[in-house]
């Protein structure tokens, strides 16, 4: 079975398993060495519920872009934290472009 993570507005499938893959990888470039491990793993499960039958059947019927109803609230606030993280890093750099 195909699994999709998520579809664009143009009707574009990303599969689930590059849409983990991905953010996985950015999890873990995003976390400080002692959390890595934990941030590549929280990235791997973060839209674990989208492996469920009934989340297929709804994103294949309705072709629309879902993501945070499908997660539990622990690992949304730790995506969510590593997003702001992340924006906050980049932010630095462009103050800062000599220090990065």
């Amino acid at each position: 079975m195909e699994y999709i993570g998520h579809t664009s507005d143009d009707g574009r499938k990303q599969l689930l398993l590059d849409h983990l893959n991905g953010t996985s990888k950015l999890c873990r470039e995003n976390a400080n060495e002692f959390w890595a491990d934990i941030a590549e793993f929280v990235g791997q499960i973060h839209d674990i519920g989208k492996y469920t039958s009934g989340f297929q059947k709804r994103i294949n019927l309705s072709l629309i872009h879902i993501s945070e109803p499908t997660r539990r609230t622990p690992i949304s606030y730790a995506v969510f934290c590593l997003k702001k993280k992340q924006k906050t890093i980049q932010q630095q750099k462009k103050k800062n472009p000599n220090n990065s």
